[in-house]
């Protein structure tokens, strides 16, 4: 595609050489739409086959860094509107493979606080099924800064692996939960009353250093130096419990299966696990709260022979009847659904779900 300035707008231009694969229906439908997120488009016949022009005069890109700095609840809900008017497509018959991903063609309406797309109306061998939206596809635009500053990890990892596992409910679901507003830090409150606080303790020290002797002019400078080292401390280990409360929330909410509806048999389905070879189908027990995986038999609680395996290659770790991995290795070589895991990050397995040390691959079964 090509981006076009005419007389009466911009236009984003899709050219094709043979009219014969062309999807009439399709179309149709965008160049009359009405339907919600796909940009309005118009067909022309010429010499050297069909263009197709899309028109989003008035409408901005997602890079542009005013738009990627726009609040981050109403970013957040236009992303969910936009991927479940993608899933509404399929409702009549148009096949998300044909959804243009490219950032450069997503267009953001700052009126309505909506984003919008280009399909190319082109008939293609894919099933109407979320899984031909491509998972690597959506994987490289979730990268970009618009999706990267708006969703958390875990909600793009959500996603990619639904696409993958062509889960249509757990994509819906993942979607409303992107949707609803996020609480925002209240660290400039904070930050108001320590200024103040601050300010306040420095005039009683300057009114002590005229008014009483330097003994107790020393004693009262140590105590206010100790406080604000203590508020300081205090505030940024509240931070980071913060931060760890939210995440644990959004793994409980979002991540990659659907919650079991009664509470007693949660406990139940996480009371056993074990990882299973797919070379020779052996199996080893996950009983305690962590456990070690690597090629160093000293260091590791379960042992992996091969040369692409770290000493101490990654962690299992059980909690809240939840399990998690964190890959520990060299090389970054932890593989969870063949997705690269990030270094020291820990990201929540499900019962199915296979995980790659090196070159050896496992199936997680939670029981």
């Amino acid at each position: 595609m090509k981006t076009r300035k005419g007389p009466y707008g911009y236009f984003a231009v899709f050219e094709k050489d043979n009219m014969q694969p062309v999807y009439n229906y399709a179309l149709d439908i965008i160049e009359n739409t009405s339907q919600e997120g796909l940009l309005k488009a118009f067909d022309e016949e010429k010499r050297s086959g069909l263009e197709i022009s899309y028109d989003f005069s008035g409408l901005f890109s997602i890079s542009e860094k005013d738009i990627i700095n726009t609040d981050k609840n109403t970013r957040r809900k236009a992303i969910g509107d936009l991927f479940l008017n993608m899933i509404g497509l399929m409702d009549i018959l148009l096949p998300p493979d044909r959804i243009v991903l490219n950032p450069d063609y997503i267009f953001y309406d700052t009126n309505e606080a909506k984003l919008k797309i280009c399909y190319i109306p082109i008939i293609t061998e894919y099933d109407n099924e979320i899984s031909s939206l491509g998972a690597q596809r959506l994987e490289e635009l979730l990268d970009h800064p618009f999706f990267s500053s708006s969703l958390s990890g875990d909600e793009s990892s959500a996603l990619i692996y639904s696409v993958k596992a062509n889960d249509e409910n757990m994509f819906k679901e993942t979607l409303e939960s992107i949707k609803k507003p996020v609480k925002e830090s209240n660290s400039h409150g904070k930050d108001t009353a320590l200024i103040l606080m601050i300010l306040v303790s420095l005039a009683v020290l300057i009114v002590s250093t005229f008014l009483l002797d330097k003994i107790f002019t020393y004693i009262l400078g140590t105590v206010f130096i100790g406080l604000m080292i203590k508020i300081l401390i205090d505030r940024k280990r509240s931070g980071k419990n913060e931060q760890t409360d939210d995440l644990k929330n959004e793994r409980t909410k979002i991540l990659f299966d659907n919650e079991p509806e009664e509470t007693e048999t949660y406990e139940d389905l996480f009371s056993f696990a074990s990882l299973e070879s797919l070379e020779d189908k052996s199996a080893y027990g996950l009983y305690a709260r962590e456990t070690k995986i690597g090629s160093d038999r000293f260091l590791s609680d379960i042992h992996i022979e091969d040369p692409k395996v770290s000493s101490l290659q990654a962690i299992l770790t059980h909690e809240d009847n939840s399990f998690f991995i964190t890959d520990c290795s060299q090389r970054n070589n932890t593989y969870l659904e063949d997705r690269a895991l990030i270094k020291d990050k820990k990201y929540e397995i499900k019962n199915g779900q296979k995980i790659t040390f090196g070159e050896k691959s496992f199936v997680f079964r939670a029981n």
